[in-house]
């Protein structure tokens, strides 16, 4: 578990540190003037576990997606989301996401931003990696 994002955790900084806000912004490791998500999610999850915080932890990253959602970001919103489910997959364990409520907002945005979608290659790419873990953006978006 990386210690510093876990420090910035027991501060209650968690939703700085998954928008990658000021000093919270980690530099990712091949796309540098990107944040590294999959690091601070990561660490999020264990963190979450170790310290019996799992309920504060999915509060936390449910608010950042929501924001991202009502700040209409398709690309930060999908960002989020795939990253929560590569790391996951490999984690012993998982913060309790409300799933349903996530899809139904991911469906809505896709639906919202779908001129967007349509003209970016790396939007497209970007949903079809997320409906791989949550296959009804494909099915009810069309």
């Amino acid at each position: 578990m990386n210690q510093r994002i876990a420090n910035w955790f027991n501060k209650g900084r968690i939703a700085e540190a998954l928008r990658g806000q000021k000093e919270y912004f980690i530099p990712d490791i091949t796309y540098r003037d990107e944040h590294d998500l999959l690091l601070v999610t990561r660490t999020l999850i264990e963190w979450a576990g170790i310290n019996n915080n799992k309920e504060l932890a999915a509060k936390e990253f449910l608010k950042v997606f929501t924001t991202f959602v009502s700040q209409n970001d398709i690309s930060k919103s999908l960002a989020l989301i795939h990253a929560y489910k590569l790391v996951a997959k490999s984690c012993e364990d998982e913060i309790p996401l409300d799933h349903q409520t996530i899809q139904k907002m991911l469906i809505s945005l896709i639906k919202n931003q779908a001129k967007l979608i349509a003209g970016d290659d790396n939007l497209r790419k970007h949903v079809l990696a997320v409906a791989e873990y949550i296959p009804e953006l494909i099915k009810k978006t069309h």
